[in-house]
């Protein structure tokens, strides 16, 4: 049960994430379409690639259900194929990258080329298929859309590997009892792409409670539990054998933890 529970949440991750990115590239990329349906740059790619990776069928199941809600037309058969196309390309990129590279289902060993050549898989792969159903339902005569739809899903793949190393962070504050108790609650996630096991922002969670009483004008009493991660020192992540191989980037090297206690006093 806490298996179907934690994937309910991946791909509803998922899809969120797919929607957000997509109404991020209609913003920062306006002056880039090609057309109404490819974008010069398009980072929902990226995306696509990276959560196939981590979440497997999940995230095909997200990106579908994502694809759906961003296509502006009413809901149809041209809809779902689309859709299916857009969730099955960067899977079928994977299987083939995997069977052709030996590479494990975990991904462990995966080099910087092999994961050039799987978002080049993947970028051709939904660019053909597109493009195939494209020309096949009458929008297009020809497969010209091919290389625009492929340099866009390419470029916006590199770009959100290039910058998958980072964090999210939010926060809420509630301020009660005539404003003598502050209560926040903040949660944070990071990742990197230095191997599979730090890439899935569900493994990084940190979840941050604080409260503060006010007794007196100037006498308070502030408390504090959270939880924090931080990226292993570049001496493990940049250790190298004999051969020049990073050694634990297959070791399943994970974020460090801590968790974090305090209370006190302010006056």
């Amino acid at each position: 049960m806490a298996s179907i529970k934690l994937q309910v949440i991946e791909m509803v991750a998922v899809t969120v994430l797919w929607i957000l990115f997509y109404k991020l590239n209609l913003w920062l990329f306006a002056y880039f379409v090609h057309n109404p349906r490819i974008y010069w740059i398009f980072l929902p790619e990226g995306l696509r690639m990276i959560s196939v990776f981590i979440f497997g069928w999940t995230a095909v199941l997200g990106i579908f259900i994502g694809s759906i809600f961003t296509n502006e037309a009413e809901i149809s058969n041209y809809v779902i194929y689309l859709a299916a196309i857009s969730a099955l390309a960067p899977m079928l990129a994977k299987r083939t990258c995997m069977w052709w590279f030996k590479t494990p289902a975990t991904l462990q060993g995966l080099t910087g080329k092999q994961l050039l050549i799987f978002a080049l898989a993947g970028a051709f792969s939904n660019a053909l298929f597109s493009n195939l159903y494209f020309h096949l339902y009458g929008l297009s005569d020809s497969l010209y859309n091919f290389l625009p739809m492929f340099i866009g899903d390419l470029a916006g793949t590199i770009i959100i590997l290039y910058l998958s190393k980072g964090s999210l962070f939010g926060q809420v504050s509630k301020v009660l009892l005539s404003e003598r108790l502050n209560l926040s609650f903040g949660l944070r996630t990071d990742f990197s792409n230095y191997s599979k096991s730090l890439m899935n922002p569900l493994n990084q969670l940190s979840p941050m409670l604080s409260a503060g009483f006010r007794l007196t004008e100037k006498w308070s009493i502030n408390g504090n539990i959270a939880r924090y991660h931080q990226l292993p020192a570049y001496t493990i992540l940049g250790y190298r054998n004999t051969n020049g191989e990073l050694l634990n980037k297959t070791n399943d090297v994970k974020y460090i933890r801590a968790d974090h206690f305090v209370l006190g006093t302010e006056y």
